[in-house]
Parts: C-alpha cells; structure tokens; sequence
C-alpha cells in the first residue's frame, strides 16, 4: 500500500510540474519591429523575470509568465532603444503589442 501512495504522490507531482511549464510556454509577448535589422536584443523585465531573445525576421516571441512587464527593444544607433511598459500577462495567453517602428 505504501508503494502505490509513493507511485500516486510522484505522479501528481510530475503531471503538475510539466503542466507549470506547458502554461508558462504558452504564455508570453509577441510582436514585430522595423527596421529588423538595426535591433539587438528584445528583453522582458518583470518583478522576478528578465527574459532576453533576439529577432526571427522581423518577429520575436518571448515566454513568460503571468505578471507585469517592461518591454525593451535594444537598437543599434542611431536608432533609438524602443520601451513599452505595463505588459500585463495573464497565464495561458500570448500578448501582441503589435508592430514596433524604431525612432532615431
């Protein structure tokens, strides 16, 4: 009897974790920028997160999960680094913050 209360409390426990990492997979910002090629880095900076990518194309995706979220586009000069603040996530939802144009 013991062994299966061990068998049972492990697998919730794996089913659980693998499910805390598919919703924050699925949760996140996407977006576009132009001009692609003058960016350098995408960075998201929340309360306990900071997460980094760079662009596809013109695209990016960055996973994150639920909370609140400074959105930095870091651009070669003379462009300007673009800023957008107050990204709001909630868990299991992707945010477009649509297309960025940089500025010089």
């Amino acid at each position: 009897m013991k062994k299966i209360s061990w068998v049972l409390i492990i697998t919730i426990l794996v089913v659980g974790g693998i499910h805390a990492v598919t919703a924050k997979q699925s949760s996140g910002i996407t977006g576009t920028v132009s001009p692609a090629e003058q960016v350098t880095a995408v960075l998201a900076i929340g309360s306990s997160d900071t997460i980094k990518t760079t662009l596809k194309d013109d695209h990016f995706v960055l996973a994150a999960g639920a909370g609140t979220y400074k959105l930095i586009i870091k651009a070669k000069l003379p462009y300007k680094d673009a800023l957008l603040d107050n990204i709001i996530i909630t868990e299991g939802k992707l945010v477009d913050v649509g297309a960025i144009q940089l500025k010089q």
